[in-house]
């Protein structure tokens, strides 16, 4: 239906259709658009925001919800339950689209350790994570080369900020039925949910979003939100906006899976995946504090025995990644350089090359270049967590 669309798109209607009197219609057509003129949408304040009745899903005391002069109106149901997924897996609903790629499985985290004795809050840690086995009867199929996928969630601290900014339910559910073909994210989950796990609470906010929030138009993007990295929940607290959900979840970033090269080989750990990461921590120029979003979630992902019950998840998949493997000729010499986090891919490489040592192939020589950001920088002691050949040359350097 094309009215339909156009009012999702954010049209206005100046006119009822004709029928006949053409002429008479077009004649008055410019006094139409200068009794109706165009505002632009998304940008009124709070008070001039529609509103419209949702029992059991506004929390105001009249039961009413702010919704977007811009963006299609979200049907929402009240709340089953208090409770939050850890995961998106297709077990809400099954009529609605997954939010994860194909291929995704829940993978198991075994082990989750600092890998340097002085590491610090900045110090390299290394997780160990295996596939679920109640979740997939599918083997960890990887090589060295390959990297894990891994869908982040939000700190659940930024996550509480946002969702006290709404006047909707955090448990309401955003119902499989009747939403828009617009919109971006999974139906059949709560908001809570969607802005756990499906947008990215930690990205710059567009240009366009800046303008609404801050309600003007002469902002200068690169110096007050780029530069000092000013994300959402910055914006709103500092300027004291409140958003209706609509121009929340249509205007959010996505989040979107973070790549991390394998730090293991499968002839080692066939049915294990190691991995290698620091935790990004810095003070923006206005003196904030940000961490990244999936550092943070890695680290917090803790081990608290070998019961199945008892093992924190991760949702990833394996990207392949056939240009990086070691040479089939196992004679040809190679040369690996290595800097921080770099050093994951080599570390798989250089288990894969031991395991094969040991297997009796015979390998052409190595010689590995590694940077340190300081003499003491350890990172993950990596020439005394492997058995390697005399065929094999290190050098260590600082910079």
């Amino acid at each position: 239906n094309l009215d339909k669309r156009l009012e999702e798109l954010g049209a206005a209607r100046v006119s009822d259709c004709i029928e006949d009197d053409f002429d008479n219609w077009s004649a008055n057509f410019m006094d139409l658009l200068i009794d109706n003129p165009v505002e632009e949408k998304g940008n009124a304040n709070e008070g001039d925001s529609p509103r419209i009745k949702c029992p059991g899903v506004a929390i105001t005391a009249d039961e009413t919800r702010m919704i977007s002069n811009k963006y299609p109106t979200l049907n929402l149901i009240p709340r089953e339950t208090d409770a939050v997924r850890h995961h998106l897996f297709k077990d809400y609903d099954s009529n609605s689209k997954s939010f994860y790629s194909e291929g995704t499985l829940k993978f198991d985290v075994i082990s989750n350790k600092l890998a340097e004795i002085n590491g610090g809050e900045s110090g390299m840690n290394e997780m160990e994570v295996m596939v679920n086995k109640y979740s997939s009867n599918k083997m960890c199929n990887y090589e060295a080369g390959d990297q894990l996928v891994i869908y982040p969630v939000n700190s659940q601290c930024i996550v509480e900020a946002l969702l006290d900014n709404l006047d909707v339910d955090r448990h309401a559910i955003i119902s499989v039925d009747g939403q828009p073909e617009a919109y971006p994210f999974p139906s059949g989950i709560t908001v809570h949910e969607t802005l756990s796990h499906c947008a990215d609470l930690g990205a710059l906010v567009s240009p366009n979003f800046a303008r609404m929030i801050l309600q003007r138009k002469d902002i200068d993007y690169k110096a007050e939100i780029a530069h000092p990295r000013r994300t959402l929940i910055d914006l709103l607290l500092q300027h004291q906006r409140k958003l209706s959900l609509e121009d929340l979840l249509f205007q959010i970033a996505p989040m979107k899976p973070r790549y991390y090269s394998i730090a293991s080989s499968s002839f080692k750990h066939p049915t294990k995946i190691r991995l290698l990461y620091r935790k990004i921590k810095y003070v923006t120029s206005l003196g904030l504090l940000r961490e990244g979003v999936c550092t943070s979630y890695l680290s917090y992902k803790g081990h608290l025995g070998n019961q199945d019950a008892r093992k924190a998840h991760l949702a990833a998949y394996i990207n392949r990644n056939p240009e990086f493997r070691l040479p089939k000729e196992g004679h040809v010499p190679i040369l690996m350089i290595a800097v921080g986090c770099g050093v994951s891919p080599i570390r798989a490489l250089l288990e894969e090359r031991v395991a094969l040592i040991e297997s009796g192939r015979r390998l052409g020589s190595a010689r590995l270049f590694l940077g340190f950001r300081t003499p003491d920088d350890e990172i993950f002691q990596l020439h005394g967590s492997l058995d390697y050949s005399d065929s094999e040359q290190y050098l260590w350097y600082a910079d």
